[in-house]
């Protein structure tokens, strides 16, 4: 296995990845499984923001995990009305080309709305954060999220950022026990309309993760 910063000819797989790793919120927004054209291009505007940030897992040629940890979370809304990502999601949901319906928005606005509204509510904030992270169910259990998330974690100590943040399903007890065994600490709970989530913080050099795979 190899981490490796993520390439253009990457987003197939990682969107793959993701609807494995997230399908019951796929679920949630289109009532089945689903990988929609919106996850590649989701994807496209994290690595057009902040490309070093973007790392995968590799075995082979394939990857089988994924983490975008970006130094500032703010850059993906620069890089989404700069670059023109902004007019062309908006022609592709209209042409059908996102896979995205009105049907789909009025799932999905309400849970991200909620889930903004909560946090504000609970002083979520900070500009690093572990944004998603995901790994194939057949490579589970490997180590490839530990490694991943360390990767991560190894950068934002070098560009001296002090505070990570992320946040994860109460429920979800592996990846739990990964960050607080990473330093990470609750400091909040937030929720959306598919329930609560877990806000997590770790300070700059809380807890020094397991050496990960060099990355390329």
């Amino acid at each position: 296995m190899r981490i490796e910063c993520a390439a253009e000819s990457d987003l197939a797989q990682v969107a793959e990845v993701f609807a494995e790793a997230f399908e019951p919120s796929i679920r949630h927004v289109y009532g089945r499984a689903e990988n929609p054209p919106a996850v590649v291009e989701l994807f496209r505007l994290c690595l057009a923001a902040e490309p070093e940030a973007f790392l995968v897992a590799r075995d082979g040629g394939r990857v089988i995990g994924y983490c975008f940890a970006p130094e500032r979370v703010r850059r993906l809304w620069g890089v989404f009305f700069r670059r023109g990502f902004a007019w062309r999601w908006v022609a592709g949901f209209f042409s059908g080309r996102l896979g995205v319906g009105w049907a789909h928005l009025r799932r999905l606005l309400p849970d991200k709305l909620a889930f903004l509204a909560s946090a504000v509510r609970t002083g979520f904030g900070g500009d690093a954060r572990i944004l998603t992270v995901g790994v194939r169910r057949s490579e589970q259990g490997r180590g490839i999220g530990r490694a991943l998330v360390g990767a991560a974690l190894e950068r934002l100590d070098r560009l001296g950022v002090p505070l990570v943040q992320l946040e994860v399903r109460p429920w979800n007890e592996p990846a739990l026990h990964l960050y607080t065994s990473l330093g990470f600490v609750e400091t909040g709970r937030a929720r959306d309309t598919q329930g609560e989530w877990v806000v997590m913080s770790r300070r700059s050099g809380a807890r020094k993760a397991a050496a990960p795979a060099a990355i390329r």
